[in-house]
């Protein structure tokens, strides 16, 4: 294709080709692709992640038998090393294995706290980009490109047990050619997905654990949930606990009646959109946090005062300060924000708002450098944070992952499943990506490429020309332009600056004093202001109890494979092996290489290697401690 573009460049002329002949070099271009696929997984290990791709059909004349159609569904899978999953279970989950009791956490997070709270200060303020403050790498991956192959498309529906059957059987047995004899004992293909698939492959193992072969039991299968689900839903948690009312200074709601944005409410939100409040919320109130611990209106000239050495020393002393006041439990801010015998409730939201956040971002910063252990300690975090957080399934999926980490899973084992999570479609530092977000890309890609509506929607088409070849499709785009100097004339993706709005947020902090020094206002006194959710405390509070027992003994017997009963395990609803009536399913799906998980000597750009570094009154269904529930902020 390069040599063809130059040479029609240099000639002043086009070449042109037939309809048919273009679709069948597409054909023998999926064809050698799966071809491909056959040969790399009899050489390499490899694991299935699929996600749904949703193309809505709109009738123009709608009539009752002209209905609109909904159809979704697409496929991956991803090499990574082979490595045999250790069995050898040390028994249930404790509530020690969720609580930060090693130093070695605590002082970690202490560091991620620090990190997220000076950094808000230095992409606002250059002056003060003087002070080297990082994360150190825990356990990063080699920066290595993914190489991958997609694979054909299929009109199967992920929503129900049976079609998740039908995925692993069509992508098995009919696309790579798999004889069930080739799954012994040793083989395990780790199946990645969101929550929800993960669940349907649980399921799927529990109703066919009797049957005969290795194969059909899925006893080579692996079920791992993946993380950009993980953080829109976590995302959701945080806009949910954090809503408030418009009427009430601080709260979300409040920011977002005073910005005008659209698509972000409680019950459900655009990810971007969401992702953007949330985070530019927290810039304002860190940035508030400084200007009232450094007792100045303006950040960047206050900081232009002081000379590097002092910079150096200053910023993580003052940080200091902020955690031991702000960074904290409820019970601790309650008694620091009451004066006089009144509690300044929207100072606790607010200090209990930024924490959760430091946890958000620390996952998103985590992936973004491909830090594998970065991202296990911020789970552990984020398991305690769910556990009464009104999202029950994610919490019990995230209770089973904890389960494989800490007592299931050997150490290899470990690290393949924790580096299946990413891909480096780049193969560049920082531009790493959760594997289901990648997957997404490339179901927008099908989409946007194939494009057809109504009567011209072809599955075949999808399957045997479009879904295969959406990399050869994007790097004939990338050639074109280049060779030809097409302008760039999109700015969909172009960033538009955020500065004014994130001040808005912040005066208005300023204007109700919250988060500033003093008794509680007036003004916020009369609005009555509840109490957010503690999600570290209450959660604390809730995986000390019977319930929690329960969960992780059958979380231990089902790694065991024993029979086990429980409230929620097991039961498995008729309905989802009913596919909807008014949906036209479809899934696609691909193939691709894993980097290794050797760590990297260098380090995330910001982050710099430092030199030499090297609950009382519970009642009787809870587990007594020696010491109260540890915080690993402070």
């Amino acid at each position: 294709m390069s040599n063809l573009g130059r040479g029609a460049d240099a000639m002043g002329r086009v070449i042109s080709v037939s309809q048919m002949t273009i679709h069948n070099a597409l054909r023998t271009l999926t064809k050698d692709t799966v071809s491909q696929a056959r040969v790399a997984i009899l050489n390499h290990p490899w694991f299935l992640l699929y996600d749904n791709i949703n193309i809505v059909n709109r009738k123009y004349d709608q009539r009752l038998d002209n209905q609109d159609t909904f159809e979704n569904g697409t496929t991956a899978t991803k090499d990574f090393p082979e490595i045999a999953p250790s069995r050898n279970s040390n028994g249930p989950l404790t509530v020690q294995d969720l609580t930060f009791n090693d130093d070695f956490n605590c002082l970690h997070f202490r560091k991620v706290s620090r990190f997220h709270v000076i950094n808000v200060l230095q992409r606002h303020f250059p002056t003060y980009e003087r002070c080297l403050v990082y994360v150190p790498p825990l356990q990063p991956l080699e920066v290595e490109k993914t190489v991958s192959y997609p694979l054909p498309s299929m009109k199967i529906d992920q929503s129900s047990i049976e079609g998740n059957l039908q995925i692993i059987e069509t992508v098995i047995r009919s696309t790579l050619k798999l004889d069930k004899e080739w799954f012994t004992d040793e083989t395990k293909v780790i199946i990645a997905g969101d929550q929800l698939t993960i669940a349907r492959v649980d399921s799927l193992q529990h109703l066919r654990q009797a049957d005969l072969t290795i194969y059909d039991r899925l006893q080579w299968a692996v079920p791992v949930m993946q993380l950009f689900h993980l953080q829109m839903s976590l995302c959701s948690t945080i806009i949910r606990i954090h809503y408030g009312d418009e009427s009430t200074p601080g709260s979300l709601a409040f920011n977002i009646s005073m910005l005008c944005r659209k698509r972000v409410n409680i019950d459900s939100s655009d990810y971007h959109a969401a992702n953007e409040l949330l985070r530019h919320t927290f810039d304002a109130m860190v940035r508030r946090l400084w200007e009232v611990e450094l007792k100045v209106d303006v950040l960047e000239s206050y900081g232009k005062k002081l000379d590097n050495v002092k910079m150096q020393t200053f910023l993580p002393e003052k940080f200091e300060v902020i955690r031991n006041e702000y960074l904290t439990d409820s019970k601790e801010l309650i008694k620091t924000f009451t004066v006089g015998g009144k509690c300044n409730y929207a100072n606790v939201n607010a200090a209990l708002f930024m924490r959760d956040m430091i946890i958000y971002l620390e996952l998103s910063a985590a992936i973004k450098c491909g830090d594998v252990g970065r991202i296990e300690e911020s789970l552990k975090m984020i398991n305690v944070m769910y556990q009464a957080g009104g999202t029950k399934n994610y919490a019990k999926e995230l209770m089973r992952l904890t389960y494989g980490i800490r007592h299931g899973w050997s150490t290899e084992w470990k690290k393949s499943i924790l580096s299946s999570w990413l891909v480096n479609t780049k193969g560049k530092e920082d531009s790493w990506l959760p594997a289901d977000l990648h997957q997404e890309h490339n179901n927008l890609s099908t989409k946007t490429i194939h494009a057809a509506k109504g009567s011209n929607m072809s599955w075949e088409t999808l399957a045997n020309s479009i879904s295969t070849n959406i990399y050869t499709f994007k790097e004939v785009t990338s050639i074109i332009e280049d060779q030809y100097e097409v302008p760039f004339n999109s700015n969909y993706h172009a960033e538009v600056n955020a500065l004014m709005d994130i001040q808005l947020i912040q005066c208005s902090l300023r204007d109700y004093n919250i988060l500033g020094e003093g008794p509680l206002t007036e003004a916020l006194d009369k609005l009555n202001i509840k109490p957010v959710k503690d999600l570290i405390i209450e959660d604390y509070l809730k995986i000390a109890g019977v319930r929690f027992r329960d969960l992780a003994q059958s979380i231990d017997d089902e790694y065991r494979g024993q029979d086990y009963n429980s409230e929620d395990d097991g039961v498995v609803d008729p309905s989802l092996f009913s596919p909807e009536k008014d949906k036209e399913p479809g899934e696609s799906m691909e193939l691709a290489y894993d980097c290794t998980t050797t760590p990297r000597t260098n380090y995330h750009p910001g982050y710099i290697k430092e030199p030499n570094a090297s609950a009382s009154g519970l009642d009787e269904s809870v587990e007594s401690f020696e010491d109260p529930f540890p915080n690993p902020f402070i």
